[in-house]
């Protein structure tokens, strides 16, 4: 009688020793080849990374330039920098790619819930002890 375990193990063991052989020889120039393949791709992948990052700076720093460059006027036409500041701080910014604002929420919708009129409710419903 041989354990599930050892069945295990002698099934790992005969996959390495099968798998271990193999007829290919090694190329030193494919190797090499196939390294440099790999290192390309991952500096491509960088460089997308990194213009899409400037994009994204851009893009904000623009977006706040022309907020900031155009200070609202009051009705004495009188151009209030402060309450023009004040409103830009509250204003909810544009989403970027990463966290796309038409999305729908992944969490359940919920109805708000009156505690206090739920409490009377099971105090009333509830049967005296």
């Amino acid at each position: 009688i041989v354990s599930p375990f050892a069945r295990s193990v002698a099934s790992h063991v005969r996959a390495l020793v099968d798998g271990g052989s193999s007829r290919e020889l090694y190329d030193k120039d494919e190797a090499e080849w196939e390294s440099q393949y790999e290192k390309h791709m991952i500096e491509e992948k960088e460089k997308k990374r990194q213009m899409k990052q400037a994009r994204a700076t851009t893009a904000a720093r623009e977006l706040r330039q022309s907020l900031l460059s155009s200070p609202r006027q009051t009705n004495t036409g009188i151009v209030d920098e402060q309450n023009h500041e004040d409103a830009l701080l509250r204003e909810e910014l544009p989403q970027n790619d990463v966290g796309i604002a038409d999305e729908p929420s992944r969490k359940r919708a919920r109805k708000p819930v009156d505690y206090k009129q739920l409490l009377e409710e099971m105090q009333t419903n509830s049967p005296s002890k």
